[in-house]
């Protein structure tokens, strides 16, 4: 069942956050008993607004102004300026999701949205026949569950390789040994030491802090997805008031769910972001091949990799939702068939508006009434292309 699943997505995220920050500067725990997550205490809470603090007002202008020497330098390594200016658009990408945690209340808020959703998928279960077999729930719980082992395995993994064994691509470590330029060997060993700890467990955190507030928001598209697909299977199985009890159920959940996403930000600036980054990689990769330009293949590995998960992340926050919208106007088309004879049941079938969760900060009108559309996946294509090729025909 996909709410087991994601209650273990969950508290695998959680876990993951306790054991990277060393047990100290952490916002959210987990009851084993209850199967619940509860805020963490005001010492880890403080602790962890000082863990925020220092993400912001030291690493991140630390990354920048590294950036900005590596653009400055004619003889600068691309694998250098590429894994530099990866590690900051993550970082940056990461901070609205910690200041989201700095609050106490937050944490209250962040739990309170998602145990709504795993309530409302709990009330469509109770309401809907038990002779009824799921058969899209086992791919989603294996796509949902590979993420996230890939996300809270795989990236404390690669930071503490990248921290510990590649020093120097480490952009902190580079930017203080520049910046002091002392040739005592006890200083670089402690130098060294000291970077790759306080690098891996700063950016190892911020990384996942920003995978459990996207998961939250996909827990919400994916439940969202499951049951609008499913709506015309017990079209024939329940009655009218239960159909139109359970679509309106839905609704409530999508509305809690985008007011979450824009109190996140990130997810609603997702379209902005992932376009930024899919020109930016693409471009850079293109660059490579002319005429003057230098290959590198670990630069040309990441460029590959953000583009097709920008790819990913943009269908996922498009098409998903745009599907659950299709099938919730189909549902509505089959009712309209069914009981439009009746005139009560034709007048409560015309208030039903497309559930979606719009990820954006603003809904048009066509929005509202329409829902959201496979258009905006070939705005993010047509952008990315056209941005591109803006910039290598531009810029010298």
């Amino acid at each position: 069942m996909w709410g087991d699943e994601a209650a273990l997505v969950f508290k695998r995220c959680i876990l993951s956050i306790r054991l990277c920050s060393c047990l100290n500067s952490y916002f959210l725990e987990w009851n084993g008993k209850t199967g619940s997550a509860y805020p963490a205490s005001r010492w880890h809470q403080i602790s962890y607004q000082i863990h925020t603090l220092v993400c912001t007002f030291v690493i991140q202008p630390i990354l920048c102004i590294r950036c900005y020497q590596l653009r400055g330098e004619l003889n600068s390594d691309p694998g250098h300026v590429c894994i530099a200016y990866v590690i900051a658009a993550l970082l940056a990408v990461a901070l609205p999701f910690m200041w989201y945690f700095v609050w106490r209340e937050r944490s209250y808020e962040f739990i309170e949205s998602y145990e709504s959703v795993s309530d409302v998928h709990k009330f469509m279960e109770e309401l809907s026949p038990r002779n009824k077999k799921f058969k899209l729930q086992l791919i989603e719980t294996n796509f949902a569950d590979l993420c996230a082992q890939s996300i809270t395995y795989g990236i404390p993994v690669i930071i503490s390789f990248v921290c510990i064994f590649c020093y120097d691509f480490n952009p902190v470590y580079t930017f203080l040994r520049d910046a002091t330029n002392f040739e005592s060997t006890i200083f670089k060993v402690s130098l060294y030491t000291g970077t790759a700890i306080f690098s891996c467990i700063s950016l190892t955190v911020a990384l996942l802090i920003n995978a459990i507030g996207l998961f939250a928001v996909a827990n919400g598209i994916i439940v969202l997805y499951m049951w609008s697909l499913r709506f015309h299977e017990l079209l024939l199985d329940l009655r009218f008031d239960e159909l139109v009890k359970m679509y309106k159920n839905l609704r409530v959940m999508c509305i809690i769910q985008e007011g979450l996403a824009r109190d996140l930000i990130a997810p609603c600036l997702h379209h902005f972001i992932l376009v930024t980054e899919a020109t930016a990689a693409l471009h850079y990769f293109l660059r490579q091949f002319m005429p003057g330009g230098q290959v590198s293949y670990l630069a040309s590995v990441v460029a590959v990799v953000l583009i097709g998960l920008g790819f990913v992340y943009e269908t996922f926050a498009i098409r998903f939702v745009a599907d659950a919208g299709s099938a919730g106007k189909r549902l509505k088309r089959e009712m309209i068939t069914r009981y439009g004879s009746t005139r009560y049941k034709r007048k409560v079938l015309g208030t039903l508006l497309p559930n979606c969760i719009n990820l954006e900060f603003i809904s048009s009108v066509d929005t509202i009434h329409n829902g959201i559309g496979m258009d905006y996946f070939i705005r993010y294509v047509e952008r990315v292309v056209n941005q591109t090729l803006g910039l290598l025909l531009t810029v010298d």
